[in-house]
């Protein structure tokens, strides 16, 4: 499923505003965690910006907290990756490569996005969670607060929605909801 911004042509009775870039911060730090801006890997500590395009990653025991613009939330766990892909007031997507993050989405008229593997996660006013397996390529999206629309792209496109108190798991060939345990 495609999203469609706003164009950057106007007619003469409309405004298109262009797209805020939005930013982060970081609110909490345990063990070690990092950014990777560019090149070079350098560790986060609390108040560091966190911005459009940032690989974050934590270690074995580490965890971290990042505060969006827009007051969302995301929660990295232990040996978990992600990049944040586009950071703006009308999107924001996360691909996460691996582990699990917390997301508690502000509620308002952004797209909220999360990308693991081959499914796409887009809140719908919400909190919620996804963990990647690359090694066994699942994908769990558990939502805690409101619901969660859940696209898998593959030979044919899929698309499930589950609601608080509900999980969608993906593999390789099925995508099933299920009740959260």
């Amino acid at each position: 499923k495609s999203i469609s911004l706003p164009s950057d042509k106007t007619t003469s009775n409309e405004t298109v505003k262009p797209d805020y870039k939005l930013a982060g911060e970081v609110v909490l730090v345990e063990g070690v965690a990092q950014k990777k801006s560019g090149d070079s890997w350098t560790a986060l500590k609390l108040g560091d910006k966190i911005n459009e395009r940032d690989v974050l990653r934590t270690d074995e025991v580490g965890r971290l907290v990042i505060i969006l613009d827009d007051g969302s939330a995301l929660r990295l766990d232990k040996n978990t990756q992600i990049t944040l892909s586009t950071l703006s007031d009308q999107v924001i997507l996360i691909s996460q490569t691996y582990g699990r993050v917390y997301h508690r989405v502000q509620k308002g008229q952004l797209v909220y996005n999360v990308r693991s593997l081959d499914t796409l996660a887009t809140a719908l006013g919400t909190s919620f969670s996804v963990k990647t397996d690359e090694e066994t390529k699942n994908t769990e999206v558990a939502v805690f607060e409101s619901k969660v629309q859940v696209t898998v792209s593959g030979e044919e496109v899929s698309t499930e929605a589950a609601e608080s108190g509900e999980k969608i798991v993906v593999d390789d060939s099925t995508i099933a909801l299920a009740e959260l345990s």
